[in-house]
Parts: C-alpha cells; sequence; structure tokens
C-alpha cells in the first residue's frame, strides 16, 4: 500500500436533525510527520474551508488534541468534548488509554 505525505479522506453532507440544517462534515485530515510544519495540512483544510464557503455551509470535524489548537487558530469553535476509557471496554490490561477529541464548526464566511 502506498500512503501519500498527506490526505482528506472525505467531505460528507448531512443534515442535523431535528433542524435539518445542512452541514458539511470534514471526516480526517492527516499530513506525515516527514511532511508536517510545511503548509500542507493548512492548505487542505483552507481547500475544504473554500468549498464550504462557496455553498454557505457550516462545517463539523471532530479533532483530536493533537489537530484541536490548528483548527482553533483558523477560527474553528469547539462545542463539544469527549473522554473515553478505552480500558472500560478492553480491560486493564490491554494497554488500552484514554482517547479524547473535540467536537469543533466553523460557520461560512459569506
Amino acid at each position: 500500500m502506498i500512503i501519500p505525505d498527506s490526505y482528506v479522506s472525505s467531505f460528507h453532507y448531512g443534515h442535523c436533525h431535528p433542524s435539518k440544517l445542512t452541514y458539511a462534515d470534514l471526516a480526517s485530515i492527516a499530513v506525515k510527520v516527514s511532511s508536517q510544519a510545511r503548509g500542507v495540512g493548512s492548505a487542505m483544510l483552507h481547500a475544504g474551508m473554500q468549498r464550504a464557503d462557496k455553498e454557505g455551509l457550516l462545517i463539523w470535524l471532530e479533532a483530536t488534541p493533537a489537530g484541536h489548537p490548528v483548527y482553533e487558530h483558523f477560527g474553528w469553535k469547539t462545542v463539544d468534548s469527549v473522554e473515553i476509557d478505552l480500558s472500560d471496554f478492553a480491560g486493564k490490561d490491554k494497554g488500552y488509554g484514554v482517547y479524547s477529541y473535540f467536537g469543533c464548526i466553523r460557520m461560512p464566511s459569506l
């Protein structure tokens, strides 16, 4: 399998029930460590933000602790955070720890 230096896994559309608000879901952005700090991730994020702006859509994403400061830097707002102790599900001796993520949104720039 060839793994690129960076990728965006998907850009989904959805509807929030019950309001039926249309939004975009930026599912995943990743950049290899060897390509980080070169603007690659920012360029991918900007492409998604421009697409959502063009269509007038709010964007939703779930950020990891590592990525969270990047999104906040670009104006995303944190609306939720979750911490799940995976060892509660797999057993304390399996090496699992706490999984954390932040729910973030960005309103379209009109």
